[in-house]
């Protein structure tokens, strides 16, 4: 989703080296601030994880590094020794296809899209295959394919109303009903996985289908949240102006710590407790967010104070 509406919001006015400059801050800097944090992190945290005693495994500063340069996202045909940064992967993908989209709105009229059209798939189409084959550093190959989304949500900005899209097709009833047997489909068979993280397409078209119209579903709900449920809608507003910093604080979590879980089920068996996998996961993922939301709203606090400091 992310991808569709970063292209949604692209700006078509902005030069190019100032929508160059624009993205590698908004981008790449987290990236590489977010990295490393975890690079740094793992010299203080690897011996206390080590004192646990768990099967989670820790790596070395030298190796956390080149996994920061590298940029995977996953394990996905890596060689020997290296190891993937974690969920951060996505910002290099969005920063490459946001890039090619531009180029692609400079140098092509609008009145070509169709050419346009036929070099994004193009570019998907390659990476998708050479992702078969080897895997490119700085997700080279998720940004190719990406373009795919970042350009579909730049084309629906620049040439429709999404409003009389939503009203007139995908709140058609037939539409509706047919989104819905995929949808039944794909959970039912297991089909309609799409792992972009390294390319990994589960269900064919129908993959390809679901992740459009899971987007748009996402839209409409927090559309209907924003009209409907001011109290919500703050908090997530909240949410969603510091979700980078959720998403740094997050990777840094799944890549230095072990999984809270089996610390849980451990203190539930003690006290006597039923410790059934519902409970262990939702405690686990409760106790991820607030520690999560604790720290990025810390990290913002400091960002606002700072701010204070400095414009006095």
């Amino acid at each position: 989703m992310i991808f569709i509406l970063s292209g949604y919001f692209l700006s078509a006015k902005d030069p190019f080296i100032h929508f160059i400059k624009k993205k590698f801050i908004g981008l790449i800097i987290p990236y590489y601030i977010c990295a490393g944090m975890i690079c740094l992190s793992s010299v203080i945290s690897n011996p206390f994880v080590n004192m646990l005693h768990t099967t989670f495994q820790t790596h070395d500063i030298t190796t956390w590094i080149t996994a920061m340069l590298y940029g995977a996202g996953s394990q996905h045909l890596l060689s020997h020794g290296l190891i993937p940064i974690g969920g951060i992967w996505f910002l290099q993908a969005l920063f490459i296809a946001s890039i090619l989209v531009k180029l692609l709105d400079i140098f092509i009229d609008r009145h070509y899209e169709y050419v346009k059209a036929m070099i994004v798939l193009l570019l998907a189409v390659t990476s998708y295959i050479s992702a078969k084959y080897i895997w490119l550093p700085l997700n080279i190959q998720t940004g190719l394919f990406s373009t795919i989304y970042v350009y579909f949500g730049y084309f629906i900005k620049q040439h429709f109303n999404y409003q009389v899209i939503k009203e007139k097709y995908l709140m058609n009833g037939k539409v509706m009903i047919a989104f819905i047997v995929l949808f039944i489909v794909s959970v039912f068979f297991e089909q309609g996985q799409f792992y972009l993280v390294n390319l990994s397409i589960k269900g064919g078209i129908i993959s390809i289908i679901m992740s459009f119209f899971n987007s748009f579903l996402i839209i409409d709900i927090s559309i209907a949240i924003q009209d409907y449920l001011n109290r919500v809608r703050r908090i997530l507003i909240w949410y969603g102006k510091n979700s980078l910093y959720l998403l740094c604080v997050h990777i840094w979590q799944m890549d230095l710590f072990p999984n809270p879980r089996g610390i849980f089920r451990r203190a539930f068996s003690r006290w006597g407790i039923p410790h059934p996998y519902f409970l262990s996961k939702t405690t686990t993922l409760l106790f991820l967010i607030l520690s999560a939301t604790v720290i990025a709203y810390g990290i913002t606090e400091a960002k606002r104070v700072q701010r204070l400091y400095f414009n006095k």
